[in-house]
């Protein structure tokens, strides 16, 4: 392939995954690649790495789409009216190939953009989606990993612990919603921190989570740990989960089938995926076992990063880009054919769905552990809204 220019776009951060794949492609490839953010602090506190700031850089990255061939969005951005002010149409018509790529489900995108979810999924711009949960949703998306450095510093397994320190238990979620108050859009925190600390009182061990901060400072924490949880609760996996990986830790996320056959269509791995697969229900039982079985957590760490190395390296990952490149300027006819239809969706997904509602409900049955976990004045602002949301409907 001659030396591709491409220029990719996104409202936010995105938990840092568009910075690491223009990072790869710089590194590991013939690409020249270019990440272009609006809002740098869209998580406030919790910052990552960026690259061009819009409209900071813009006289800068306006003469660098004018020579781009290929224009990346990340998530949803209109083709003409966003928050850059760019018509990309223009680009289009110029000669320029464009690309979507999904992080987030379709439902969620709907509700933040006031438009459809069949628009969205229906979109005639060439599609990629993340390796997770998300792809189930998007037909005719290629699906494409999150990059993960492995070999850089921070993320290498650390030898600095102290080996007479108690075991560390690592969790950093982005938010305190309720295990069930949605079902993709959380990572169980409240209930998860109930049960590590319920489990505190029994037993012997640090609990480091960290909330809302830089990423850099998080994968330090994360790094001199010895057990990393992502999250129990949805059936997916987050960026959490590789890093955990990569620096060699014994990492929980509960993975339903779905997403386990996805893993191993990304990386054509036959061998034993290094998750350790947990549901919420389990928590308690698992990190008990890991945290009195040293000998087990490094057996389990040093295979995570072995793993890692052999299917997930970054420079192995982003070749799947760089495929999706090539295919979008020699035959860009291959994005208009979907992965699978409208039956197969429901039937790899009904049973899935199926069993989280049930879990749903026997854990608002049996768990001494609330599920909800709204602040009073959440709850007041709910029903504000409910009342006025009522009040229209009869004016």
């Amino acid at each position: 392939m001659s030396r591709l220019s491409v220029l990719h776009f996104s409202y936010t951060p995105l938990a840092g995954s568009p910075i690491r794949i223009i990072n790869a492609l710089n590194k590991h490839t013939t690409v020249n690649a270019r990440f272009v953010n609006l809002d740098a602090l869209a998580y406030k506190t919790r910052v990552f790495q960026e690259d061009l700031l819009w409209p900071k850089n813009q006289p800068e990255i306006l003469k660098l789409l004018e020579t781009a061939d290929i224009v990346h969005l990340h998530n949803w951005i209109d083709l003409s009216q966003n928050k850059f002010g760019i018509d990309f149409n223009q680009y289009i018509k110029k000669g320029q190939r464009l690309i979507r790529q999904f992080h987030t489900e379709p439902g969620k995108l709907a509700k933040t953009w006031g438009i459809s979810q069949r628009e969205i999924i229906n979109d005639p711009v060439a599609q990629l989606v993340l390796a997770q949960f998300h792809e189930r949703y998007y037909p005719r998306a290629r699906i494409v990993p999150n990059i993960v450095p492995i070999f850089d510093q921070d993320y290498l397994a650390s030898t600095a612990k102290d080996t007479e320190a108690p075991c560390k238990i690592f969790f950093s979620p982005t938010s305190m919603r309720s295990a069930w108050e949605s079902r993709w859009n959380t990572k169980g925190a409240f209930e998860t921190i109930k049960i590590i600390e319920r489990l505190q009182k029994k037993l012997n061990f640090e609990f480091e989570c960290i909330a809302r901060r830089p990423h850099s400072e998080t994968l330090t924490k994360k790094q001199t740990s010895d057990i990393v949880i992502d999250e129990v609760v949805t059936g997916s996996y987050h960026l959490s989960t590789l890093e955990g990986l990569s620096q060699g830790k014994p990492t929980l996320a509960y993975l339903d089938s779905r997403t386990i056959s996805t893993i191993h269509e990304v990386t054509s791995a036959v061998s034993q995926i290094p998750i350790i697969n947990t549901q919420l229900e389990d928590l308690d039982i698992t990190i008990k076992r890991l945290v009195e079985d040293k000998p087990l957590r490094e057996y389990l760490g040093a295979y995570s990063r072995k793993w890692m190395e052999k299917h997930w390296s970054d420079s192995q990952m982003i070749q799947h880009y760089v495929h999706a490149y090539e295919d979008l300027i020699n035959r860009p006819e291959c994005f208009s054919a979907p992965r699978f239809d409208q039956a197969h969706a429901w039937l790899f997904t009904n049973d899935i769905d199926t069993a989280w509602f049930r879990r749903k409900s026997n854990w608002q049955k049996a768990s001494k552990i609330p599920s909800f976990s709204r602040k009073p004045l959440d709850i007041i602002r709910k029903l504000v809204a409910s009342l006025k949301h009522k009040i229209r409907r009869t004016d």
